[in-house]
């Protein structure tokens, strides 16, 4: 199986998305640090949110198959500059 690399801000999913992958409970608990296991890599939010931890994503980047960047639903628009008028009327 191929292992795969879960990036994005702190609150995205990242962890969630893990357990539910993984078959576990849902269960909230803050990423500290990177875990790395048998198929996935759960990063901490402040690494993609932070000049300074983003060398850890690229170290971590050369472990994983697949590179995924989660984005939470409630946060679109916040960096995302807008695709056009008829998408987002409120920019």
């Amino acid at each position: 199986m191929k292992k795969l690399f879960l990036m994005g801000r702190s609150e995205a999913g990242k962890t969630s998305l893990t357990q539910v992958l993984k078959g576990e409970e849902l269960h909230y608990h803050k990423t500290q640090y990177t875990n790395t296991g048998a198929d996935i890599i759960d990063s901490p939010g402040e690494y993609s949110e932070t000049k300074r931890c983003g060398l850890g994503l690229a170290c971590f980047s050369f472990e994983a198959d697949v590179l995924a960047l989660l984005m939470a639903v409630a946060l679109i628009g916040e960096k995302t500059p807008p695709v056009s008028p008829e998408v987002s009327p409120e920019w």
